[in-house]
């Protein structure tokens, strides 16, 4: 190759047929160089013409220095080439190198590249420079820089990891701009590369400033819509509004392409470079934007679902977690905290539940993405800090999404009763149900029915039986499930704790003909007694059949049905007995709930033998 960065030789261009004959010289069949030489050589485009032209010709240079053939060799003749490359080279040259010199990058050996490593950052930044206005050319730059930052993984030690960070600084930050471009390969190309880069540096020392690097450059296109908007807002006048609103859509397009990046990355920052994504991305909330609140949400999701670096520490405090006696998941003794990330968490659980409650009647998809992304960052924060932030959140956090069950739309109804259930049973653990019972049986000995300060245990059952109240008798349907997998969460501690879900069960009960959630119900009284066993539901809703009856026969008298004061009719006949309950029209007792719960005992039969 000459110093003008072209072949030294003239070549010819043999058809398709002939070129298929030919073979790389020197290179021994399943070397990546001979199959990239392979694969170029069947095509008649013109970039795949001058890969080969440059392929043949430093195959050509190292038989004649009689180098053995590798992707070392190749890497090092490719690299020599393009710092002498003059500034006029054609973009389909260029183009050529490149794609020679990322396939030495794959499979060369880290140690040569490290050692040529600033040297190769230069002529790729420079490379840069000089395509960026061809598409092509800069996909090619964008990828040798990827796949050149991630031998950093490879480095000896971790002083020689940030020696060398110091060379690719400004390449990755470059390479997280091109993530916000225009043109749609170079974008994809770009968060590839940003992707691959990211879990290449992992569990090195170079992945905090690498996730830093590209936390700058997010955060600042993230907040440019927020920015844009308020000048568009303020602009006075139409000479310079059209102008403001070009701008703000702009900013606008140039936020989702990187919410596109963070959907693939956002799991390797670490705080509190994460910190500072997350609450730009919040931010977005606030513009009520259907494209961006979607995106947003979605990339919340991710954050808060233990994807990537944060998987990690999520598996460190898995293992040490211990289950005690009643399946409930009891936090070890020192468990893993990280305070940023639990405020990260923390800090946008109420923008979320603000903004879920304000799109459920006019954007109900919204609202559904949103409600998701609500219990994901509260689940996320009681994993983080279970003892006190993430034991405040979720009663909070279950009170709000009881209020979704009201939701016109039945698909924001479901997925608020969805979370409801996930939140039950990931975050209710056994200190919250042990502080749950030591403050009723507090409240009780003192002579009140309720804790003065009740602690989050309570608070969730207290939103529970909120759901079961007659305000939410249309959400009924999907609020059943969920105080039913309360109670198979809680087992026989629900009883303390789970009273007044039961007691409302038991009010429903005295109607259940009437109700079109008859199957719920008799499914979630099912969940009762399997948890608290026969004797703890009598005790709360005992049969009453003599108190049952003597209600019934009051409520005849009452209706006028010649009743007399011994329950016996005209004609001597008893008009109301244990095993013939009356009904009024609609299929329940006439009675109400003052009835006999003869509904009950069938509830009771499935119990084990001796229960």
């Amino acid at each position: 190759i000459s110093a003008a960065g072209t072949p030294s030789r003239a070549f010819p261009e043999p058809d398709a047929r002939s070129i298929g004959l030919m073979t790389l010289p020197g290179f021994a069949e399943g070397d990546p160089v001979a199959e990239l030489w392979d694969r170029h050589s069947r095509s008649v485009l013109p970039e795949s013409k001058a890969t080969c032209a440059v392929l043949e010709a430093v195959a050509e240079i190292l038989q004649q220095q009689r180098i053995a053939p590798s992707p070392t060799a190749v890497f090092a003749a490719t690299l020599s080439s393009m710092e002498r490359a003059a500034e006029a080279t054609p973009v389909e040259q260029t183009v050529a190198m490149l794609t020679v010199l990322a396939t030495a990058l794959e499979h060369a050996p880290p140690a040569p590249v490290l050692s040529r490593l600033p040297a190769c950052a230069k002529v790729l930044m420079s490379a840069g420079r000089a395509a960026q206005e061809s598409p092509r050319a800069l996909q090619g730059v964008v990828r040798c820089i990827g796949l050149l930052v991630s031998t950093l993984r490879a480095a000896p030690s971790e002083q020689a990891v940030m020696d060398s960070w110091e060379h690719c600084g400004k390449p990755f930050t470059a390479l997280s701009n091109l993530c916000a471009d225009g043109r749609p390969k170079v974008r994809k190309q770009a968060a590839a590369a940003v992707a691959e880069t990211l879990r290449a540096l992992r569990d090195t020392p170079a992945a905090v400033p690498a996730g830093r690097a590209f936390a700058e450059v997010a955060v600042k296109s993230l907040r440019a819509p927020g920015k844009a908007a308020r000048e568009l807002h303020d602009m006075h006048g139409t000479s310079g509004a059209k102008q403001a609103e070009i701008r703000a859509q702009a900013c606008a397009a140039e936020s989702l392409f990187v919410l596109e990046t963070l959907k693939r990355i956002i799991g390797e920052l670490r705080e509190p470079a994460a910190g500072e994504v997350a609450g730009a991305v919040v931010g977005l909330l606030d513009l009520a934007e259907p494209m961006l609140t979607q995106h947003a949400c979605d990339v919340l999701v991710l954050l808060f679902a233990q994807t990537g670096a944060t998987a990690t520490a999520a598996a460190a405090n898995a293992a040490a977690v211990a289950v005690a006696s009643g399946g409930f998941g009891v936090a070890p003794a020192q468990p893993y905290r990280n305070p940023a990330a639990a405020a990260t968490a923390a800090a946008a659980i109420a923008p979320l539940a603000s903004a879920a409650a304000a799109e459920a009647a006019r954007r109900p998809t919204l609202a559904v993405s949103l409600t998701r992304a609500h219990a994901a960052a509260v689940r996320r924060l009681h994993e983080l800090d279970p003892a006190d932030l993430g034991a405040r959140a979720v009663p909070t956090a279950c009170h709000e999404l009881v209020k979704m069950l009201n939701a016109v739309h039945e698909g924001v109804a479901m997925e608020a009763a969805g979370c409801l259930s996930m939140l039950v049973t990931r975050c209710v653990d056994a200190n919250m149900v042990r502080e749950g019972i030591k403050a009723v049986a507090a409240a009780r000995a003192e002579g009140r029915e309720a804790p003065a300060r009740p602690p989050p245990a309570i608070g969730v059952a207290t939103a529970l039986r909120q759901s079961l109240g007659f305000r939410y008798r249309a959400a009924w349907p999907v609020a059943l499930p969920v105080v039913a997998t309360a109670f198979d969460r809680l087992g026989a501690a629900g009883g303390p704790i789970l009273g007044g879900c039961l007691e409302a069960l038991g009010e429903m009960g005295a109607h259940a003909e009437g109700l079109q959630c008859r199957t719920q119900l008799s499914a979630t009284l099912g969940a009762a007694v399997r948890a608290l066993g026969p004797e703890q539901v009598l005790a709360v809703l005992p049969l009453r059949l003599e108190e049952g009856i003597d209600a019934e026969i009051a409520a005849k008298r009452a209706l006028g049905d010649g009743v007399g004061d011994d329950g016996m009719d005209e004609d001597g006949n008893e008009t109301v007995t244990v095993m013939n309950a009356e009904l009024d029209e609609h299929g329940g007792n006439i009675a109400g709930k003052d009835g006999a719960r003869l509904w009950l005992p069938p509830l009771l039969r499935p119990t084990p033998r001796g229960a």
